[in-house]
């Protein structure tokens, strides 16, 4: 069963372009950790999303917050505060150590191969990586856990929140910080988990055990249900 819907933008000025050329992964690829500490990468293929193990020992003694920086990098917070990026070779995952000093990192997107957004204490800030060293540049406060429940990169660019009133935001870099899209304000109302796809596309697993693939229609924002039995992933990335 496939279930559609389309999301009416609340009126007000429009969004700066889509950046469809720069994506924070390919599509219909995300990965997945589940509560057994197993990771997983789902492939969508001829309109199924079908799962690939690609190790275990991934669970919370280990392991805190993924996200994807592209199809072969994903960043890994460790639950002792470290913070490592993870290379597919072909054929396994090898990591890299990047730093320490990141166990109050609350949220964590990527955005492409060099940069990410993370929040923490409720303050926002994006990373970006030059000769292999990470910069932080702060953005502002108010991401607390009662006003942003999840975030997920789409592009270089642009970013979508699920905020603490059930809303979806999305937003578009400004050069100096981050103008926000009021795209719904109930959407979101039992989002747990949300993944970046690409600039049009991105996933959400609902409270309710629930996978919805959201996509970008007609000026708006519009999802499908894919299936059930999602209470088991414990990260998206």
């Amino acid at each position: 069963m496939v279930v559609t819907a389309l999301i009416a933008s609340p009126a007000q000025a429009a969004a700066p372009a889509r950046d469809v050329g720069t994506q924070a992964q390919s599509p219909g690829r995300f990965l997945e950790i589940d509560y057994q500490g197993r990771l997983k990468q789902w492939n969508h293929v001829n309109g199924v999303w079908t799962p690939t193990t690609l190790g275990s020992g991934w669970g919370p003694e280990s392991t805190r917050l993924i996200t994807s920086l592209d199809d072969a990098h994903f960043l890994e917070i460790t639950a002792a505060g470290g913070l490592s990026e993870w290379t597919w070779t072909g054929s396994t995952y090898v990591e890299s150590v990047q730093g320490s000093g990141w166990g109050a990192t609350r949220l964590l997107t990527g955005l492409g191969p060099n940069s990410f957004l993370e929040v923490e204490s409720g303050g926002l800030s994006r990373w970006t990586r030059s000769g292999g060293v990470w910069s932080e540049t702060f953005v502002g406060y108010g991401w607390t856990t009662s006003s942003t429940v999840a975030i997920a990169g789409l592009s270089h660019g642009d970013f979508v929140e699920a905020t603490g009133t059930g809303g979806l935001s999305e937003w578009f870099s400004n050069g100096v910080g981050y103008d926000e899209y009021v795209r719904h304000v109930s959407a979101m109302s039992g989002t747990r988990l949300l993944a970046g796809l690409t600039p049009t596309h991105f996933v959400e697993v609902s409270d309710d055990g629930y996978l919805w693939q959201w996509f970008w229609e007609s000026g708006q924002w519009a999802f499908h249900y894919v299936g059930d039995g999602w209470n088991n992933a414990r990260l998206l990335g």
